[in-house]
């Protein structure tokens, strides 16, 4: 084994050193609330401009339910703005970044959270632990780090800290995955009715040029266009006909 071999291994055998965890750590939090605050701007935006109209329509008309959709977003985007700035509040923010993800590690959160990595030095990047007996040496390190590095009041009031970003932060998550998979409905639902309007657009024009112009008055011939339109018609919700 030469000797960068052997610097590799070492580093992989020291991964559980500097645990996280996969989907709570502070880097991938930050990265995902920015996203968030990026999709609640965007459909802000949306409301507001012409896309409006047509999510405005794909609710059926309700102007109200959009404004209250549109309100929602907006609440939702000022508390990851307040969230940001919880993060980065001064007296405690650089606890936060030295310890947080230390305390995530330990007890069973890692388990909802996509599992526990290990930093590898030799990579620069951080890589999944080895098996049951990697992350329980994991947070044997975590807990051992907290407790050299912090007293018992330090802990106890960062335990407090560290529990307010991480329910925040679930609750701010599941809050957008409702809002963002009612938005995507919508989108889709609106995409649905825009193609349906243009196949009835399309399916019209040919089954008035096959009934000779005469607005369907020669339905006594053979117009597969007109048989498709009268089942389209036919098949509509009566809130279309509104």
């Amino acid at each position: 084994m030469t000797a960068e071999e052997k610097r590799a291994k070492k580093a992989r055998e020291l991964r559980y050193k500097k645990p996280i965890v996969r989907d709570l750590n502070l880097e991938i939090m930050t990265n995902n609330i920015y996203e968030m605050q990026s999709e609640c701007y965007d459909v802000q935006y949306a409301l507001d401009g012409d896309e409006g109209d047509e999510i405005i329509a794909a609710m059926l008309g309700d102007e109200d339910e959009a404004k209250e959709f549109r309100m929602m977003f907006s609440d939702l985007s000022a508390e990851l703005e307040a969230f940001v700035t919880d993060l980065q509040d001064w007296e405690w923010s650089e606890y936060v970044d030295q310890y947080y993800d230390l305390f995530m590690v330990n007890g069973d959160v890692a388990q909802s959270f996509g599992g526990l990595l290990g930093y590898d030095s030799y990579e620069g990047d951080y890589f999944g632990l080895p098996g049951f007996y990697g992350e329980d040496d994991a947070k044997r390190a975590a807990f051992e780090k907290l407790k050299k590095d912090l007293t018992k009041d330090k802990m106890l009031m960062f335990f407090q800290i560290c529990m307010k970003i991480f329910t925040q932060y679930v609750g701010l998550q599941y809050r957008y995955d409702c809002l963002k998979a009612s938005m995507d409905i919508l989108r889709e639902r609106n995409m649905g009715h825009l193609t349906a309007v243009k196949e009835i657009n399309r399916l019209y024009d040919q089954a008035d040029k096959e009934t000779s112009h005469f607005h369907f008055v020669h339905t006594f011939r053979k117009s597969e266009a007109y048989e498709k339109l009268d089942k389209m018609i036919a098949a509509m919700p009566q809130e279309a006909f509104l």
